[in-house]
């Protein structure tokens, strides 16, 4: 009886643990908000840099930075994953270059060309572990 109560609480454990590490690390903290100003039809970058410690050691890991405008609704743009991926869901007609090199040290900026009225407004640069783990973010007004 002794023995089954011990596997009981053992296997509970095992099972609990990876969610009070996930639990943990996912804490989506802002950790800065910024104004950026730009006149009409110019280009402006959208700086996005997150702490190394942040990222983590290892740099095979599925940690990726998202980009998203959010005013009235949330538009995702582009994700930049760690190792230099960059997945488009609207590029706006090709006016935004990421620079997926920089990415592995915690740069994730992008480059908005010829902006348009419709640009302006609120931006989110969010870091993920994973799927639905979020590190960290950073907000700037455009």
């Amino acid at each position: 009886m002794a023995l089954n109560c011990f596997m009981l609480f053992t296997v509970w454990v095992l099972l609990r643990l990876p969610v009070f590490t996930a639990e943990s690390k996912c804490r989506s903290e802002l950790t800065s908000r910024i104004n950026v100003t730009t006149e009409l039809r110019s280009d402006v970058l959208l700086p996005c840099i997150f702490e190394p410690t942040l990222l983590g050691s290892n740099k095979t890991a599925d940690v990726a930075a998202v980009w998203s405008q959010r005013n009235i609704t949330v538009n995702n743009l582009v994700e930049i994953k760690l190792q230099g991926v960059v997945m488009f869901w609207s590029n706006r007609g090709g006016r935004i270059k990421a620079f997926p090199k920089l990415s592995e040290s915690g740069n994730f900026s992008i480059l908005l060309r010829n902006v348009q009225r419709s640009d302006l407004g609120l931006y989110r640069c969010e870091l993920y572990e994973g799927t639905n783990c979020s590190i960290a973010y950073q907000e700037l007004h455009l």
